[in-house]
């Protein structure tokens, strides 16, 4: 991913230095939005794995359900 950031800098540097800040400012807000999902994913999969060891379906469908809402 650093990689492929740099390349797009290098392209938008030879545009201009706003194209590279708006950049900068899209990739900072998407990276915010991706570590929410990914800390809500690793707090829903031990809620739902423990709920399917002790085989509490209804428990399971319930995190499931609130981690989509959520």
């Amino acid at each position: 991913m650093s990689f492929m950031t740099c390349g797009v800098n290098i392209i938008f540097g030879a545009v201009s230095s706003v194209a590279v800040t708006a950049y900068g400012v899209y990739y900072k807000i998407q990276q915010f939005v991706f570590f929410a999902a990914f800390g809500l994913n690793n707090a829903l999969i031990p809620i739902v794995a423990f709920n399917h060891g002790k085989k509490d379906k209804e428990r399971m469908n319930d995190g499931i359900k609130y981690g989509v809402v959520y």
